[in-house]
């Protein structure tokens, strides 16, 4: 029998202590699942943004490879930054109705011509939804959806939006493309991503 659900973290070497600890905490919840860290091996004397480009296309690409596999129903994807203090039961609910689940990167419109400026704008170009949480059924169009990421982020790395940003933008068309795709405006209080780097 398959497990519930697997869960990856796709990092580079230096945030793989958080991969863990991220892991520890999400055990304490969900026992049952089984957790892989993707990292990435960065070039040594590779500078930035080359980590997180790395790390963009390991996570697409992971994911690719676990639908295909199809060891597990769900597959999770996680920032090894982020922090959870409860339970992911609910929000990946959301899934009971739908093959890929986005969260939005706001919920509330800008006030003011600057923060328009340096938040709107920011996220216009860098992508909607932020995955730092992304979870997809193995079935369904879950597959179709990992694979059709997977191929834009690798093929097209540097094509829609600034480097780093690559793999989050192209989620912004999943919307038009996927008819199964459960949207979350607001993270739950028990899950905490990490901010975007500075606009």
């Amino acid at each position: 029998m398959s497990n519930p659900a697997l869960c990856y973290a796709s990092s580079a070497w230096a945030d793989l202590d958080q991969a863990r600890a991220l892991f520890a905490d999400l055990r304490r919840f969900h026992p049952d699942w089984r957790y892989v860290a993707a990292v990435a091996d960065i070039p040594a004397g590779a500078e930035l943004p080359a980590d997180i480009e790395v790390a963009a296309a390991s996570r697409a690409a992971f994911l690719d490879a676990a639908c295909r596999e199809a060891a597990a129903a769900l597959v999770v994807h996680v920032d090894p930054r982020a922090v959870v203090t409860e339970p992911l039961t609910e929000l990946l609910g959301e899934l009971d109705d739908a093959d890929i689940l986005l969260l939005a990167r706001f919920h509330e419109p800008s006030e003011g011509r600057q923060e328009v400026i340096d938040l709107d704008l920011h996220i216009a170009r860098t992508g909607t939804f932020n995955i730092g949480l992304l979870a997809v059924r193995t079935t369904g169009q879950g597959p179709t959806f990992a694979a059709w990421w997977a191929d834009r982020v690798a093929n097209y790395p540097d094509d829609i939006a600034p480097p780093g940003y690559a793999d989050q933008r192209w989620c912004d068309l999943a919307p038009g493309l996927f008819d199964r795709v459960a949207i979350v405006r607001q993270a739950p209080p028990g899950l905490v991503l990490p901010l975007d780097r500075e606009p």
